[in-house]
Formats: structure tokens, sequence, C-alpha cells
């Protein structure tokens, strides 16, 4: 075979290659969205049988009815689909209800960030490995060690689960117990103040 038969051979090749990774690409992309759109209708559907279940036990009717939708993943879900109703109504989308693929693909076109933890949600892509807080800070004086677990404990948890979505009685169980915290802060501040 000659240089140009050669050549001829390698960029037909690289061409049928270069369709059939197209035609992938294509395919994935359809398969996300409509993935997408199926765990954003799970969550819709999570989040309104969460407000019907009695205050308590929303955990118990998830593992009797649904035993294969983890605590975690079922969280994921919700929160996609809470996600995506906060980007329509900023989006002055009248509140669009998300109960079309082609209405989540719309609100998801344009916001990279937004898609891509929308896959991350609906598993179409893995999430990413936790980072580890590597700016702990070594107590001076060890009755600090407990502000710093508590610092190193809130770090980690809104890392992965912003404090804007913690149920507000969670967030209301926190405010109480940094109560003394921050009258032993404000008491500290006040004697600074008074030594300068």
């Amino acid at each position: 075979m000659n240089d140009s038969a050669a050549e001829i051979t390698i960029a037909s090749k690289i061409n049928d290659l270069h369709l059939q990774a197209e035609s992938l690409a294509s395919s994935a992309k359809v398969n996300a969205s409509q993935a997408i759109a199926v765990a954003v209708e799970c969550g819709r559907l999570l989040c309104e049988q969460k407000k019907r279940v009695a205050h308590g036990g929303w955990l118990d009717w998830l593992s009797a009815n649904c035993p294969d939708i983890s605590e975690r993943t079922a969280q994921k879900y919700m929160r996609l689909t809470r996600k995506l109703l906060e980007l329509s109504d900023s989006n002055a989308n009248d509140g669009a209800d998300l109960e079309t693929a082609g209405k989540v693909s719309s609100l998801l076109d344009g916001s990279p960030k937004t898609l891509r933890q929308a896959y991350i949600a609906a598993g179409v892509i893995p999430e990413p490995a936790k980072k580890e807080i590597t700016d702990k800070p070594e107590p001076t004086i060890t009755f600090t060690r407990h502000i710093d677990a508590l610092v190193l404990w809130y770090r980690k948890r809104t890392e992965t689960d912003p404090i804007e979505d913690w149920e507000p009685n969670v967030r209301a169980l926190l405010v109480n117990e940094l109560r003394p915290w921050v009258k032993i802060y404000n008491e500290l501040v006040a004697l600074q103040k008074g030594a300068n």
C-alpha cells in the first residue's frame, strides 16, 4: 500500500470515528437530559410526599415505601428539584412546574454549573471526591479544642449540605446550641474593648 492509499485509509477511519463520537455524544446528552428530568420528577414527588407525612415520620415512610432509595439519594433528588424551582423563579418563568423534560432542559440551558450539579444529583456523573480540610487550626490553649471541633464539623457539614438546605428546625437547634458561645464571645469582646 502506497503512502497516499494509507493516508486515505487513515483519514477514512478518523472520519468514521469522529461520526461515531458525535453520535455517541448526542445520545449521551439526550440520555443525561432524560435522567435529569426523571430525577427532578422523582424529587418533586418526594417533596410533595414529605409534606404529607406526619412530622418525624418521613424517614420511616421512605424506608417502608421506597426501600431502594436511600435517605441521601432522596435528599439529592429533592435538592435538585428545589434548585431548579429557584432557578425557574429567578428567571421569571412564572414558577414553572417541572413535569416535562423540555421544561427542565430549558431551565438548565446556559447554566453549566447548575447542569453539572444536576448531572451529579441525577447520578449521571459521579460526585467529586470530598476535599479534606487542611487548614484545621491547632489550638494554642486546650479549651479551644471544642471550638475547633465545632468549626471543623460545621465546615465539613456545609461542604456537602449547604445550611440553606437544612430543615428550619435543625437550624433552630443549632442556633440554640450556639447561644452560650455567642454570650461568651460578647463578654470577651467587651472585656477586650475595656482593656484597650
